[in-house]
């Protein structure tokens, strides 16, 4: 795993590495800021797993069975929980940070659920879906209140993430190949970046949009 510090003095990146055991296939990410700890699923060992970033140790939180694809990680830093997105089982589930009392969350109404991300401050969780009816929907961090935020002109919505200062939902298309924004409810929308190779994930940081490119294999950043 790599990180790319942005913080430089001439507006580059440095890059650091972490290294983990061989053997391990790196899907889904998310951070716990405050306390330095970075959240990954490994579909290998079909498992989500914390590493501290100060100490570099490893914990397994959750193992799952074969069935279960782990697509998308969400940290919620007020509540101390973890949310995930797995494709396998169809579902949205929760769970502490330190592993245990998982409970599903969604699972009717889901075809093939993608990315997730959460705003702890509004109580609101977002996820795609790209499956026969493609859509973003916003429920409540309980699963409860579900609103359909997106359901035209969208196909194979992939990466979701949230803009915090602007209040704003970004997320990237692979089958129209751009990146999009509207606001929490589907208005405000607007095309950000087009003719995309194809899209996968994205971030916001700053005044800054980074999203990787899973034909190019590279990693973009663009003003959003």
């Amino acid at each position: 795993i790599s990180r790319l510090d942005t913080n430089c003095d001439d507006g580059g990146f440095h890059q650091v590495h972490f290294r983990l055991p061989t053997g391990l296939e790196v899907y889904a990410l998310d951070m716990n800021y405050k306390e330095q700890i970075l959240y990954f699923a490994d579909t290998k060992s079909d498992t989500i797993n914390s590493v501290s970033l100060r100490n570099r140790t490893i914990t397994e939180l959750l193992s799952f069975n074969s069935n279960s694809t782990v697509g998308s990680l969400a940290y919620d830093w007020t509540a101390n929980h973890l949310y995930w997105v797995d494709a396998g089982s169809v579902s949205i589930s929760v769970m502490n940070a330190k592993g245990g009392h998982r409970k599903v969350i969604l699972t009717d109404g889901l075809d093939k659920p993608r990315s997730i991300v959460v705003y702890p401050k509004k109580g609101f969780l977002f996820y795609t879906d790209w499956g026969s009816q493609p859509k973003i929907e916003r429920a409540d961090m309980d699963g409860l209140n579900r609103q359909i935020v997106i359901s035209t002109d969208i196909k194979q919505p992939n990466g979701v993430t949230i803009d915090f200062a602007t209040e704003s939902l970004f997320w990237t298309d692979a089958y129209w190949d751009k990146i999009s924004t509207c606001d929490f409810y589907g208005h405000r929308r607007k095309d950000i970046k087009k003719l995309l190779s194809f899209p996968y994930s994205l971030a916001i940081y700053n005044d800054w949009m980074y999203w990787n490119d899973w034909n190019e294999r590279k990693i973009y950043k663009a003003r959003n």
